[in-house]
């Protein structure tokens, strides 16, 4: 059998980072009467977060930013005027999800200790989740849309309803990947998959001969209290949960879509015509497509399910620790991740491997110290399989 013909043509720039927006609820206003000088206040540490958020921006220049723990809030307790510990950029669409809040989890075990450290109100309303930011000028689409060579993105999107910063809803697909009642500790914290679709129409300026679908995954996998800290028992439910979470990922998602395309996208087990209405053209005939899966994985890269990853067929597309024991420190562990794939199918591991070595990094410097975690870039490469 033949091998596929690997064309390359450009690169997806990603940047990932766990911002630690947690701390944001955990410190004192400069307004409260026990806000003493020369600590840290709320709003210095938003204003350090944005300026370090916005220097990795304009130093990597990323189509795509995934994001974890990213906190929302609003001390009146009115969900609907809550305010955000990012500032999005103008130029992006952002797409937050809150898997955790004060009106969907009430467990004072979480909530209560955020109130009484951080002097917010019994009313007041606060959240913990993650993010997708994606360049406004990105051709977005829904996720099982399927439009024809060179379709208007912005057209498709333009009917759908818009979150406050903007972002067309319908266009990020959330996963939940654990069930169960929040606990209110860490070891029961909801984690979730967010997911959008990307459809390129060409690459390094020359058209495709069909329309490529990259997918990007933003996530944030479970860590268990006392994990690597020399009890095996913990370390071996956390991996379990976590192979559980991948299995979801790995089966739920990115098999499920694929499996699609190779059963000729049947809509409830009948073959159906491609959509052709409004202007908006669909076609069957399309590239195999690249999947980005990027976020905090708490995981190490001598662990099984690290390993799981590379036997599915992803590449890691950084090397380099990434987290940190307490704000302040280098980094000591490799927890954060940027994989591409499925290998040979979607991703040339030749030119993977060159980009891994040439252009991907992270980045610890004053300003990243910010969190615990650093911010990750990988440029992806774009490699067109042709069969």
């Amino acid at each position: 059998m033949s091998q596929p013909k690997f064309v390359y043509s450009q690169e997806i720039r990603i940047l990932n980072w766990n911002i630690g927006g947690a701390k944001y609820l955990e410190l004192l206003s400069t307004q409260s009467p026990n806000f003493k000088p020369g600590n840290e206040s709320r709003e210095k540490f938003r204003e350090r977060l944005n300026h370090a958020l916005k220097r990795e921006i304009e130093q990597h220049q990323p189509e795509v930013m995934t994001l974890q723990e990213v906190v929302e809030y609003e001390p009146r307790g009115y969900d609907k005027d809550r305010g955000s510990v990012i500032d999005p950029p103008a130029d992006y669409h952002y797409f937050p999800f809150m898997l955790i809040d004060t009106i969907r989890h009430s467990h004072q075990g979480k909530w209560n200790k955020v109130r009484e450290i951080g002097e917010w109100s019994e009313s007041a309303f606060l959240a913990q989740g993650n993010a997708i930011l994606v360049r406004k000028d990105l051709p977005l689409f829904p996720l099982w849309s399927l439009p024809a060579l060179n379709q208007d993105h912005k057209r498709w999107v333009a009917g759908l309803p818009q979150n406050a910063s903007g972002a067309p809803l319908g266009c990020m697909e959330v996963v939940a990947l654990e069930s169960g009642l929040y606990f209110g500790d860490r070891n029961t914290e909801p984690r979730a998959a967010l997911v959008i679709h990307l459809v390129l129409s060409e690459v390094g300026g020359s058209e495709l001969p069909k329309p490529l679908d990259v997918f990007v995954i933003n996530l944030h996998l479970t860590t268990l209290m006392l994990e690597r800290e020399g009890i095996p028992l913990i370390d071996e439910v956390a991996s379990q949960t976590r192979l559980r979470q991948l299995n979801t990922v790995l089966n739920g998602i990115v098999s499920r879509y694929n499996e699609w395309r190779a059963q000729k996208f049947k809509m409830r087990g009948e073959h159906v015509e491609p959509m052709n209405k409004d202007g908006h053209k669909e076609t069957y005939g399309r590239l195999p497509p690249i999947w980005i899966i990027a976020g905090d994985f708490n995981f190490t890269p001598e662990s099984i399910e690290y390993a799981t990853l590379d036997r599915r067929g992803f590449i890691s597309m950084v090397d380099g620790r990434t987290k940190a024991k307490g704000l302040g420190n280098r980094p000591s562990l490799t927890v954060d991740y940027i994989f591409a794939g499925p290998r040979f199918e979607a991703i040339d591991p030749d030119a993977a491997q060159e980009f891994r070595e040439n252009e991907n990094r992270v980045d610890f410097n004053d300003e990243t110290k910010v969190s615990d975690h650093f911010p990750l870039f990988a440029s992806v490469p774009i490699t067109v399989n042709l069969g």
